[in-house]
C-alpha cells in the first residue's frame, strides 16, 4: 500500500516498486536493479537489457487505505466458495468448537456479524489488541487469581494484595507508560470498589477459568468449548451458577439493550456448555450471573441475576445448532438486509432459525 509507482516493462511483464509510502515518505530505490538517474533525468537499471531498463514513474491516483481494506476483505469472503480455499480451512474446521463469543459475535450485526466471525474465527487474521481488551484480560486475571488465593486463605485476599496483583498483570500487556499509568488507576479504583462490594461471593471450591476445550460438550452436532470465569457449585444440591465477568459501562437492569442481549444469550450457552460437560455431568445450572467490575458514576457496583428457562434453554440451543451447521458448510448468510440494531440481531437470529433445516 504505497504512494506513486515505479515500473520497469520485461517484454509483457512488469517489476514494480514505490515512491513514496501512504505517510510520504521516499522510499529507496531497488539495490539489485542498480537504478541510476541519467543525464537526461531518467532513470535506468545498468543490469538489465537496454531495450527493457527504463524506470518508468506511473501517476495514477492511489487508492485509498479503506479501499484497499474493502477489497481485500472482500476477495476472501468471495473465495468462500472455491475449491482452493475451503481445501485450506478443511483441516481446522474438522476440529472446530463453537465457543459462546463466537455465536455473540456471529449474531453480532452492530460490530460483528458472521463476516467478522470468518475472519477472527476461521481464517484467525491477527489483529492488534485493543487497550480496553488488555485492561479487561488483566481484571478477568487479576480477579481469576482472587479465587486461587481465595481457596488457599479461605477468604478473599485484600484489596491491596489484589491491586498490586493486577499491576504485574497489567504490565504484561506492554502499554506505554502514560496509559499504563492510566488503566493501573482505572483498575485501581474498580477493584477496591468491588471487592468492598462483592468480595463476599468469592468462596473455597469454586471454580475460575475452567477450559472446557476437551470437556466433550455437545449440542445435537455442535461440539462447544470455551472457558467460564467462575463456576460456582452447590455439591450437595448438584447446582451451579455460572458468573460472567464485564469490564466497561454496567447496567442496573436487565433492559432491550443490543449488548445486554448479548450477555444473556452468553449465560444460555455457558448453562448449555456445563451441562453437556464430562466434569460436570448431572449438575444442573439454574442461575447465571453477571457481575459488572467497574463501578457506574455514583461509585456503586452492579449485578445482573438471570434464572434460566426452558424456553430460552431450548431457543439458545437450536441457534447453536443452526450456526454450527452455517459455519460447517461455510455458508455464511448475507446479513445486509437486516438493521444494526436489537431487532436487526433479533430478527437474524428469526432467520437463522427458521431457514436452517
Amino acid at each position: 500500500p504505497y504512494r506513486r509507482q515505479r515500473q520497469m516493462c520485461i517484454r509483457d511483464r512488469h517489476l514494480t516498486s514505490f515512491s513514496k509510502t501512504y505517510a510520504g515518505k521516499d522510499t529507496k530505490r531497488l539495490k539489485y536493479f542498480n537504478e541510476q538517474p541519467q543525464d537526461d533525468g531518467s532513470v535506468r537499471s545498468s543490469v538489465l537489457p537496454e531495450h527493457a531498463n527504463a524506470v518508468q514513474l506511473s501517476d495514477h491516483e492511489a487508492p485509498t487505505l479503506a479501499s484497499l481494506e474493502l477489497n481485500w476483505r472482500q476477495r476472501h469472503v468471495d473465495g468462500r466458495s472455491q475449491a482452493q480455499l475451503q481445501a485450506l480451512l478443511q483441516e481446522r474446521l474438522r476440529n472446530y468448537q463453537l465457543s459462546p463469543t463466537h455465536l455473540t459475535k456471529f449474531i453480532d450485526l452492530e460490530y460483528g456479524g458472521p463476516e467478522a466471525f470468518f475472519f477472527d474465527a476461521l481464517l484467525r487474521f491477527p489483529q492488534a489488541p485493543s487497550i480496553h481488551s488488555q485492561f479487561g484480560n488483566a481484571v478477568h486475571a487479576t480477579l481469576e487469581w482472587v479465587q486461587h488465593r481465595t481457596d488457599d486463605l479461605q477468604e478473599a485476599p485484600s484489596a491491596a494484595a489484589t491491586v498490586a496483583h493486577f499491576a504485574l498483570e497489567l504490565q504484561k500487556c506492554k502499554l506505554p507508560a502514560a496509559q499504563y499509568e492510566l488503566e493501573r488507576e482505572r483498575g485501581e479504583k474498580a477493584l477496591k470498589g468491588y471487592l468492598a462490594a462483592r468480595a463476599y461471593t468469592f468462596r473455597q471450591g469454586d471454580k475460575a477459568e475452567h477450559n472446557f476445550k476437551h470437556e466433550g460438550a455437545f449440542v445435537g452436532d455442535a461440539h462447544l468449548s470455551g472457558k467460564v470465569d467462575k463456576i460456582e457449585i452447590n455439591h450437595e444440591r448438584k447446582t451451579i451458577t455460572v458468573v460472567d465477568y464485564k469490564t466497561g459501562r454496567s447496567f442496573s437492569r436487565w433492559s432491550s439493550d443490543a449488548k445486554l442481549h448479548k450477555y444473556e444469550l452468553q449465560l444460555y450457552c455457558y448453562k448449555l456448555l456445563i451441562e453437556e460437560s464430562h466434569t460436570f455431568k448431572g449438575y444442573t445450572v439454574d442461575t447465571g450471573r453477571i457481575e459488572f467490575v467497574e463501578p457506574d458514576a455514583d461509585g456503586r457496583v452492579h449485578f445482573l441475576e438471570l434464572v434460566f428457562t426452558e424456553e430460552g434453554t431450548r431457543r439458545t440451543a437450536e441457534l447453536l445448532q443452526a450456526m454450527w451447521r452455517h459455519v460447517i458448510s461455510l455458508d455464511l448468510p448475507d446479513t445486509s438486509g437486516f438493521d444494526a440494531s436489537l431487532q436487526g440481531i433479533r430478527a437474524f437470529e428469526e432467520y437463522l432459525l427458521n431457514s436452517d433445516g
